[in-house]
């Protein structure tokens, strides 16, 4: 079984190809277009390495809080997840987390 945080990192990868595949079908790059395309995969890049990593911290947040005593705030959490106190990120949906 493919661990949640996995799967998602795997779905925003696919989405991404698949819109600049379609965006980019049939195209011929050449030496003088290299330049050009490298320029326009870089904000891709960056969007999805944003994306994934917006999905880690909310997967350790929600994690976190499932450990958590209960009553903490967000900013707790947050709090707790920079300080190392979260739970492994792979781990699967139906075990509780340690």
């Amino acid at each position: 079984m493919i661990p949640p945080f996995v799967q998602q990192i795997i779905g925003v990868i696919v989405r991404v190809s698949i819109v600049w595949l379609v965006a980019k079908f049939g195209a011929k790059i050449s030496d003088d277009e290299a330049v050009k395309y490298a320029a326009q995969i870089a904000p891709v890049v960056a969007v999805v390495v944003w994306s994934i990593y917006q999905k880690y911290r909310g997967r350790l947040k929600l994690l976190t809080a499932q450990v958590a005593p209960a009553g903490k705030t967000e900013k707790q959490i947050e709090t707790m997840v920079n300080s190392g106190q979260a739970p492994p990120v792979n781990t699967p949906k139906d075990r509780v987390p340690a």
